[in-house]
């Protein structure tokens, strides 16, 4: 038999590592159990002393029953205070209409039956009240407005029905204007196959993802590797985008199944596209590509591991 090694954790010295945090995700994850699903932010702010965390305002759970009440108290505001007690220095705030999770298309049942020019009044709208709700409020450090923006179709669950690069010009100077902290706005993209530049036309600074095995056709695995290249050309990438930043703020540390949702792979299909080894791997990668800023994905998933006793993605 070859003896079982631990995967060796690359040296993360003067790395700031973060973590994404969903609620709608972690309720799913908790099935439908809200107490579960706030619990988990707990465990991640607070359990790791996370430096970096980002929150996410999605538009449908934000503004679904009517399109005049913003429903911040329930859904944003608890999240702001648990950030707060737990030490967070670094609080991004993800909106607009597409914010990260699957299905990241989030639009409310009354936003559905608008036209498109209705459609795109509506949501600058809800991108400024939102903004203005939390103008002076120092919690959130800095907004992310849409997330992957130039990138849509059946992966993410929907399609902008409109010109994406004209309206999200229109979104940064409808959050800049309603921001009296002028807080810097982050946009994000692929980091395998996203244009950084022009998307850091838009932006004060940019955020990318790192994957490294996903389910490319429903059926059959899809390696990144050839594809994400070396660490050195990540490095070249981010140097050339210099004076703004560039952070890891998405680095795959949950598994991308074929076969049905993490909610319902067995442990041995959820393996195939990650484990302790891949993760190990992924962070190696994006520590020597130079990152000083590196948030794992898919904690609140690493979380229910734990919970269904598989701990070794939440210890690792």
């Amino acid at each position: 038999q070859i003896p079982v090694t631990e995967p060796v954790v690359p040296n993360v010295k003067g790395v700031r590592l973060g973590a994404s945090y969903g609620f709608t995700h972690a309720t799913w994850l908790c099935n439908g159990n809200f107490d579960c699903a706030r619990r988990m932010l707990e465990d991640i702010a607070c359990g790791l002393e996370v430096d970096l965390l980002r929150l996410m305002a999605p538009w449908d759970w934000v503004q679904d029953e009517s399109s005049n009440v913003l429903k911040t108290e329930f859904n944003i505001d608890w999240q702001l205070a648990t950030a707060k007690r737990c030490g967070v220095k670094t609080v991004i705030m993800a909106i607009g209409v597409k914010t990260p999770h699957y299905p990241e298309f989030k639009i409310p049942a009354w936003a559905k039956r608008l036209s498109v020019e209705e459609f795109k009044v509506k949501l600058l709208d809800y991108d400024r009240r939102l903004v203005e709700r939390y103008t002076n409020d120092d919690r959130i450090t800095h907004w992310q407005v849409e997330n992957e923006p130039f990138r849509s179709g059946p992966s993410f669950g929907g399609e902008y029905p409109f010109d994406v690069k004209e309206f999200y010009q229109k979104e940064i100077q409808v959050v800049r204007a309603a921001d009296v902290l002028k807080r810097p706005i982050i946009g994000t993209d692929s980091g395998d196959v996203g244009n950084w530049p022009e998307l850091a036309e838009y932006v004060d600074a940019v955020g990318v993802t790192y994957y490294r095995k996903s389910c490319g056709d429903g059926t059959s695995y899809f390696d990144h590797t050839d594809r994400n290249g070396p660490p050195s050309l990540w490095a070249q990438r981010a140097e050339i985008l210099k004076p703004k930043r560039v952070s890891l703020i998405e680095l795959q540390w949950e598994p991308w199944p074929c076969g049905g949702s993490v909610l319902d792979v067995t442990s041995q299909e959820a393996e195939r596209s990650m484990n302790p080894q891949l993760a190990v791997e992924n962070l190696t990668f994006a520590v020597d590509a130079g990152f000083t800023e590196i948030s794992p994905w898919g904690l609140e998933w690493c979380l229910r591991e734990k919970k269904n006793g598989r701990p070794k993605m939440w210890e690792l």
